[in-house]
């Protein structure tokens, strides 16, 4: 009956030690996950930090858009101011021997028409980088709600491998 209790024993032995095994086995899975999960979780913080930082810059491109349109306006009402001038000055010179163009006038407008050339260029430049900063963002989005799921799934994993190691302990 020794040799039975012998041979029971190391049956029981052997149990506890792949009992042992199993546990160090799911503990090491845990680790890996919960690594995992504190790299998922830091690059959702780093990703939602990047993207409050180019929702600033869009906001600031934004307000200069609308700087920019209004000094175009401004321009432009200018421009018309000087039209009706240098018509008026047309019409009063009808009357003269030798018509002289309102060149000051003139000039004034044919500056203007430049600088308003010019923002129309500006803003243009502006409003595309105004696309590529909204792509960035959505980008960034997209990627975090991918790493939320990502993390998610993580969580999920971590409570079913402690479930499992309290059922083994």
């Amino acid at each position: 009956s020794s040799g039975i209790n012998a041979e029971y024993g190391e049956m029981v032995k052997a149990a506890e030690s792949r009992q042992e095994l199993k546990v160090t086995e799911l503990q090491n899975k845990l680790s890996i996950m919960q690594s995992n999960n504190e790299g998922t979780k830091e690059f959702i913080v780093n990703l939602n930090a990047e993207n409050n930082e180019l929702k600033n810059q869009l906001y600031d491109l934004q307000y200069q858009v609308e700087k920019t349109e209004d000094k175009l306006a401004q321009k432009e009402r200018e421009i018309t101011k000087l039209k009706s001038h240098v018509d008026h000055h047309k019409s009063m010179m009808s009357m003269a021997k030798s018509p002289e163009p309102d060149q000051r006038n003139l000039n004034k407008i044919e500056d203007l028409k430049n600088e308003v050339s010019s923002l129309q260029q500006e803003l243009k430049k502006k409003e595309k980088e105004c696309k590529d900063l909204n792509k960035s963002i959505s980008r960034n989005e997209q990627e975090f709600n991918s790493a939320l799921e990502q993390a998610k799934y993580y969580e999920q994993l971590i409570g079913e491998l402690n479930n499992e190691i309290g059922k083994h302990e």
